[in-house]
């Protein structure tokens, strides 16, 4: 799945995510490792985009 949006995480690391998942990009890689998915009860959940809030948390 194409990135539904991208933020920055840690030097070198990224925040992505990608259709039903979200990870962790290693831009130095291009390795992503994946940590949570959407429902999977719920298919046509997506992620389509999402930002950082000024505490840091990605929403």
């Amino acid at each position: 799945d194409p990135g539904g949006c991208v933020a920055l995480c840690r030097e070198g690391s990224y925040m992505v995510a990608s259709g039903t998942c979200l990870g962790l990009l290693d831009w130095e890689t291009g390795q992503v490792e994946w940590a949570a998915w959407l429902d999977h009860d719920k298919p046509h959940n997506r992620f389509k985009d999402g930002k950082v809030d000024p505490t840091g948390r990605f929403e």
